[in-house]
Parts: structure tokens; sequence; C-alpha cells
């Protein structure tokens, strides 16, 4: 039981960790400038999910949200990636959403709140949570309006291998957190829902503030 237990807190704590490294950083890896190389836009485009922390919230709760409903097929990951190459090519195309960050923050909030809800909901939450990614994707375009065309295809090359990689991460660590019984599972899902969702209410904040 023991071993359990610290299992679950190894578990709950790599969870965490995965969902907020992004707290401290800005939300561009080149400081706003617009790359101008193959190599730039390719960094930017892996960097950019990384550091932003409402973006590796939702990510890392997309991943979480197919592990908890057993959900195996890649549908949910592609449509995350394409959902926010949508968003993007929205926003170069000169589409004017209002409040982008404000709809982000939402969208955080809404899968840390799915994360607490019983399996039956899951799946539908997952695909519900990857098309909303398009809110994402718009802020993503934001960062590289007026990019040549080689750094921008980079820039998507990084972001959409990045955002794979994470999801399998989170899914990977979801299904190692099925693993160590439903009370704990309960618990470790049920904190890690907390942080999304406390990572989305400060996002939320700073761009009503903002």
């Amino acid at each position: 039981m023991k071993s359990k237990y610290h299992r679950s807190i190894i578990v709950t704590a790599g969870l965490s960790l995965l969902s907020s490294s992004g707290l401290a950083w800005a939300h561009h890896p080149t400081g706003g400038e617009t790359p101008s190389t193959l190599w730039q836009g390719l960094l930017s485009g892996i960097g950019h999910p990384i550091i932003g922390m409402d973006h590796l919230a939702f990510i890392v709760a997309i991943g979480l949200l197919c592990a908890f409903a057993q959900l195996r097929s890649p549908l949910v990951p592609m449509a995350l990636v394409a959902a926010t190459i949508l968003g993007a090519a929205l926003q170069w195309s000169g589409v004017n959403i209002p409040y982008v960050e404000v709809l982000v923050s939402v969208s955080v909030i809404a899968v840390g709140f799915f994360l607490f809800r019983t399996p039956k909901y899951l799946k539908t939450a997952g695909l519900a949570g990857a098309l909303a990614a398009i809110f994402h994707g718009l802020a993503y375009g934001e960062a590289i309006i007026g990019a040549e065309p080689a750094p921008l295809g980079a820039y998507l090359l990084g972001l959409s291998l990045i955002q794979m990689v994470i999801v399998w991460l989170a899914f990977v660590a979801g299904r190692s957190a099925m693993s160590i019984g439903p009370a704990m599972l309960r618990t470790t899902r049920n904190l890690t829902a907390g942080v999304v969702g406390g990572i989305g209410l400060i996002a939320l904040s700073t761009a009503v503030v903002a």
C-alpha cells in the first residue's frame, strides 16, 4: 500500500510539473521577434507550446483525457495538431477574433474541469478539447506573422511535432497513474485537474488584466 502511495505521489508530481513548467516563462522563445531562418522557425515552433504555461497545460490535459478514457486512437492528437494549424492559418489570413487569450484560458479551465468527470464523458471531452485548440492556434499564429515561407513551414513542423510528443508523454503518464488503484487514481486525477484548472485561472486573470 505504501509503495502505491509513493508511486501516486511521484506520478502526481510529474504530471503537475509537466503541466506547470511554463509558469515562469514568456510565450515565445525568440522574445517576440519573427523567425527569419529555418532553424529559428523550427525552434520557435518547438518552444512556443512548452514555455507558454496555458498552452502546455492544455496539451498535457488532452493527453491525460486520452489516457483516462483509454483512447488509443491517434484521432484526438491529430485533431489537436490540425486545429492549431487551422487556427494559425486563420490568423495569417487576417481573421480577427477578439479576446483570443481569454478564450485560450477558458479552454484550459474547461479541460481541467473535464479531468474530474466520469470516464463516459472523457472521450467526448478529449475530442472537443482538441478542436478547441483552434484558439491556441490563433495565439500561436500571432507570434509568427510576417515570417517568410521557409521559417513559417519549419515553425509549423516544430509546432506539430512537439504537440504530439507532449500528448504522448502525458498519455504514458496517465496510463501509469491508472495502474495504482482506483482510489489513488482518483486522487491523482483530481490533483492534476486542479493544477491544470489553476493554470487556466491564472492565465485568465492575466488576460483580463492585460
